[in-house]
């Protein structure tokens, strides 16, 4: 069976929501980094992830979901030109947060 994705509570996954791209970077004492591509999204749409949103990743394999990444929409980078449209977004965890605070 193969490993399928799911981003945010929705129940469709990536291939569904036409998402492709999706990297993850994992970082020791530092944030971690989501990104993926939504394709085809025109570039004056409202964003599918809207800046400041907490986001999960599921990784679904089988009858078994887990949760491999959890992060705030941080980048919403949009681009096209006369044939094709995309927008782009990032995501980072928890050190994010961190980096934030000041002592």
């Amino acid at each position: 069976m193969s490993i399928q994705w799911k981003i945010g509570s929705s129940a469709a996954t990536a291939d569904d929501l036409n998402i492709s791209g999706l990297k993850i970077v994992i970082r020791n004492h530092d944030e971690d980094v989501a990104s993926w591509v939504c394709e085809g999204d025109e570039i004056d749409s409202v964003a599918r992830f809207a800046y400041g949103t907490d986001i999960s990743i599921w990784k679904v394999d089988g009858n078994t979901t887990t949760r491999v990444f959890r992060g705030v929409v941080t980048s919403i980078p949009r681009e096209g030109d006369g044939a094709s449209h995309r927008v782009s977004y990032e995501a980072k965890g928890g050190w994010y947060w961190l980096t934030k605070c000041y002592y």
